[in-house]
């Protein structure tokens, strides 16, 4: 049986089989993509915890530096600088050259490897209401989760997912 967000209503006044459901669809367990760690979308949804970040800016090949922050490449200045990143050295001599762009600038929340029903981007907080005792309990509250959006009108609140889909090969429509 396939469950879309679209069909969970788990507000607070939904019949006890949409919570049920609701409840079924936060619980289940996932494998992030990025940073291999499990999850449960009742910890994961707007807390941005994943172990890897990533940079939303695009490389600026004019500035040689990141648009999302600024970052350059690093350098190494010994004996070989020039030639480190080409040559094959042995793993303990690997370590000892820096990286020459850091992991990244900004925080996400882990994507799953499978399907799941929850969409990315943004989520209204009255349609999960019922998930949020339970999300205070076994998680961050909501008001700490960076993905809040606090609105004076309670059905403008939301819970924004930033997720960093791994990058692609082939990714242009041309190629599909």
């Amino acid at each position: 049986m396939v469950i879309y967000m679209s069909d969970l209503r788990g507000g607070l006044y939904s019949s006890k089989s949409a919570q049920q459901k609701l409840i079924k669809v936060f619980m289940q367990l996932h494998q992030c993509v990025n940073c291999r760690e499990y999850f449960t979308e009742l910890k994961n949804i707007g807390g941005w915890e994943c172990k890897s970040k990533y940079h939303p800016g695009k490389w600026d090949y004019n500035r040689m530096a990141y648009t999302c922050c600024g970052e350059k490449t690093t350098r190494n200045y010994g004996d070989h600088s020039a030639l480190d990143h080409y040559m094959h050295w042995n793993r303990r001599e690997r370590l000892l050259i820096p990286p020459i762009l850091s992991s990244g600038c900004t925080r996400c929340d882990c994507v799953s490897t499978g399907k799941n029903p929850i969409p990315q981007g943004e989520i209204l907080v009255h349609n999960i209401a019922s998930m949020i005792p339970a999300m205070e309990k076994y998680g961050r509250k909501l008001k700490e989760r960076p993905g809040f959006l606090r609105s004076s009108d309670v059905k403008k609140m939301k819970l924004v997912r930033k997720e960093r889909l791994p990058e692609q090969c082939f990714a242009s429509e041309e190629w599909s």
